[in-house]
């Protein structure tokens, strides 16, 4: 006999294609975390569930607001290690003196991403970090 899987238990996952960007920390106006560490481990930072694109917003207070810079690591399970994400212009960074900017990067093959405060301003205080993946 097959049994019947009630519609209401299944989860679907974005483990594949996703239009709408999904917040790598969870519902949807969470914020992402940022260390001034160096990310360490396999479970560091955030599964990007396969997805071709990170877009980044970072919004800084008036306060903290002089050269906030956030470094993005990449993790791949093919290589069980973590180095820090380059693009076609250099290292993938979002920086910001003061107010909201957003950013859209390609992350194709990387597994995880981690977020870490590297510039002369530390991030901390009002300074907000939101991340989210998507695949178009």
């Amino acid at each position: 006999m097959v049994s019947k899987v009630n519609k209401d238990y299944v989860r679907h996952s974005s483990w594949g294609r996703t239009r709408q960007p999904k917040n790598l920390a969870g519902q949807h106006g969470t914020e992402a975390q940022v260390s001034t560490d160096a990310p360490a481990g396999e479970t560091a930072g955030y599964a990007t569930e396969n997805q071709r694109y990170l877009h980044l917003l970072l919004d800084t207070d008036t306060d903290n607001s002089a050269n906030v810079v956030i470094t993005v690591w990449a993790y791949s399970h093919a290589f069980g290690s973590w180095g820090a994400l380059t693009g076609v212009g250099g290292p993938v960074t979002i920086t910001i003196d003061d107010g909201k900017k957003h950013g859209v990067f390609e992350i194709s093959g990387v597994d995880r991403v981690y977020f870490q405060s590297t510039g002369n301003n530390p991030f901390g205080g009002a300074d907000k970090l939101f991340a989210a993946c998507s695949t178009f």
